[in-house]
């Protein structure tokens, strides 16, 4: 299975007052990696905006996104979902609901942390198409489980 949801979204990098920025951020899914939501930092795709490959059949969108110069954050559909309903996180990423009706995300690495300020709406929207792509606890039936105990055990 090929299927594939991705979402172009403005979020803003708070920096602190005058440096804070807008940061486009390809946000994908991909039923072959059900579990997890990748996010592109700096990805350059045709997307102009919204939910585009999602509930109307789109397909993979990102596999040319996020190269030269970008980073990408790879964490469990699940915490984004939590996350736009109340504060979730552990380690590294945390997703919470802010005073003015968008998400915070705070990703944590060696040089720091960086929040992020996103559109709740536009994210809603992404996570209603990769649940129409995979519905919400059917993840595990799409996992080729014997392969990856062969590919333990021939390593």
């Amino acid at each position: 299975m090929s299927t594939g949801v991705w979402a172009r979204v403005t979020m803003r990098l708070l920096a602190g007052g005058e440096q804070d920025h807008d940061v486009p951020v390809e946000c994908s899914y991909r039923a072959a990696d059900p579990y997890a939501v990748r996010l592109d930092f700096g990805a350059q795709c045709g997307a102009k905006g919204g939910t585009e490959g999602g509930a109307d059949g789109g397909t993979e969108g990102s596999a040319q996104c996020g190269a030269a110069g970008g980073h990408a954050w790879v964490f469990a559909r699940e915490l984004l979902a939590e996350g736009l309903r109340g504060p979730a996180g552990r380690g590294d990423v945390h997703v919470t609901p802010d005073q003015q009706g968008g998400i915070l995300i705070a990703l944590a690495g060696r040089p720091g942390v960086a929040l992020l300020a996103a559109p709740a709406a536009e994210l809603a929207r992404f996570l209603a198409a990769t649940e129409e792509a995979v519905p919400l606890g059917a993840e595990a039936g799409l996992i080729d489980w014997d392969r990856h105990l062969d590919d333990l055990l021939s390593a």
